[in-house]
């Protein structure tokens, strides 16, 4: 299981697939699971959404490594 997740003003924004980001939570209440779309114009910034695409792509990295 490997995702990334992050707390935002929305909720939690997580990167994974589905089913590892239901198991991880699954201890918490979640109220309702979502698609979020990210937008272009929000990369342009220090956002949440650009530092996990950051991490996801370092992690990556680190993998292609081994």
């Amino acid at each position: 299981m490997a995702i990334l997740a992050t707390r935002t003003q929305a909720g939690v924004l997580a990167f994974g697939a589905e089913n590892d980001v239901r198991i991880a939570f699954s201890d918490n209440t979640i109220e309702e699971f979502d698609l979020h779309t990210i937008e272009v114009r929000r990369l342009r910034y220090d956002g949440q959404e650009r530092g996990l695409l950051r991490q996801a792509r370092a992690m990556r990295s680190r993998a292609n490594m081994i």
